[in-house]
């Protein structure tokens, strides 16, 4: 409902790219795909891929540097592995989960609506793509979690945290 992606879209747009390979990934839900393909085709050249409903989402997200996504399970998915990122709630919903002040591993937004709010997540992704330090202890805090060895106490600081 919030078309967080097109908002984003437009931010990287005003950025420098460089080399960056930009994967875009949409649900089975998304309303506007015909204009959010044409946009990508006129305004990126080859340097953003749009995914619909892919089967292949996992190993996209194992091959990023960062991902943004919003505040969801995609989180904890990412977390698994070991993925930093900026999330962004677009719901009250969202708003209230709290993986992300545990992991440590992703940047927070609360909504983006502001032209406040766009000029910090504009500044956020240029500092994590500009700099690996920034996306090195991210993953660093990722992998303190190790979800793998402490599935049950992972388990219950995600329940605790979502009840507060």
């Amino acid at each position: 409902p919030s078309n967080y992606s097109y908002k984003i879209l437009n931010i990287l747009k005003e950025l420098e790219l460089d080399n960056l390979k930009i994967s875009i990934v949409l649900g089975p839900g998304y309303k506007y795909m015909n204009f959010m393909s044409k946009f990508i085709n006129s305004n990126f050249n080859d340097k953003v891929y749009l995914y619909n409903n892919t089967g292949i989402i996992a190993k996209l997200m194992s091959q990023s540097d960062f991902v943004i996504c919003s505040n969801g399970r995609t989180l904890l998915e990412l977390a698994y592995l070991n993925v930093p990122s900026i999330v962004i709630s677009q719901n009250e919903r969202e708003r209230s989960h709290k993986f992300h002040k545990i992991s440590k591993g992703s940047i927070y937004f609360n909504r983006l609506e502001t032209i406040v709010q766009i000029n910090k997540l504009k500044n956020t992704i240029n500092e994590l793509k500009n700099n690996s330090i920034i996306r090195k202890k991210l993953y660093s805090n990722l992998k303190k979690i190790n979800m793998d060895k402490n599935y049950l106490n992972f388990k219950t600081i995600f329940i605790n945290a979502a009840q507060n």
